[in-house]
């Protein structure tokens, strides 16, 4: 199935003239949506256990991801869903860390017979995001391999469609305007976080207890959204802490000619 991710919504009905671009203008804006937009087709993978049953699958590996006609695309988003998540060990065959995967929970299995726990690692490889100038995906990947719990973590990234090279903060901000950037973040943070100016970060996971931004981010039409996974700055019963930016707060530091420099605030 050929998916085409589509960037606009366009109205049924019209309140004004005025309130609206004029008909022609959208055709043709939805035809340049339709020429920026890169066509893939999703591909749902799953593997078990061959013991499974129908209503229960000791350990099973499940992932959704798309597949493009872009060659460097496919091999980055490859590389990522077919890393082991207890080892951070590549295979780059989705079949061989699945059976890695697998395997792992049956040798687990062997050893302790009795225990009810099982294995899952569930990932869903989606995209949040494209234009002419770049595309977003958000990677969510769940894996339990037995304890109280398992972990959900979101991974954004943002990838230039020229060269398809991932789109860091150094190259959206000069590193003199990095310590602005961080000191901006900590002023919309501390007031998420009901914090006075001076109170003490000593609650979060922060290094030396001092605020500070990650790498994991998504670019959107309005702003910078920063994503902290559990574990990352707060205890896991907090889960999953966003940031958000607006660009009205950060336009004078952007880079002028970086991939943002289009968006207005």
């Amino acid at each position: 199935m050929r998916h085409h991710l589509l960037l606009a919504v366009f109205a049924l009905t019209f309140i004004s003239c005025n309130q609206n671009k004029p008909k022609q203008a959208e055709q043709e804006e939805a035809k340049q949506i339709a020429k920026d937009t890169l066509a893939y087709e999703l591909i749902n993978f799953y593997k078990t256990t061959p013991s499974c049953k129908i209503d229960s699958c000791e350990a099973y590996v499940k992932v959704l991801y798309p597949v493009f006609k872009v060659d460097t695309l496919n091999k980055f988003i490859s590389n990522i869903i077919t890393t082991l998540p207890y080892n951070g060990q590549p295979t780059r065959n989705l079949n061989l860390a699945a059976d890695s995967f697998i395997n792992d929970y049956l040798k687990f299995k062997k050893e302790f017979p009795d225990s009810p726990a099982g294995y899952a690692w569930d990932q869903n490889f989606r995209i949040a995001y494209q234009d002419e100038n770049f595309i977003n995906f958000a990677y969510q990947s769940y894996v339990y391999t037995g304890g109280a719990h398992g972990l959900e973590t979101i991974q954004y990234f943002n990838i230039s469609k020229k060269g398809y090279q991932i789109i860091q903060l150094k190259d959206i901000f000069d590193p003199s305007e990095r310590v602005q950037l961080n000191a901006i973040a900590e002023q919309i943070f501390r007031k998420q976080e009901g914090l006075k100016a001076d109170d003490h970060l000593d609650s979060y996971f922060f290094d030396e207890q001092k605020f500070s931004l990650n790498e994991n981010f998504i670019i959107t039409n309005k702003g910078l959204e920063f994503l902290y996974n559990p574990y990352e700055i707060k205890a896991y019963a907090y889960g999953r802490t966003a940031l958000f930016i607006p660009y009205k707060d950060i336009q004078e530091i952007i880079k002028k000619e970086s991939i943002l420099s289009k968006f207005k605030p």
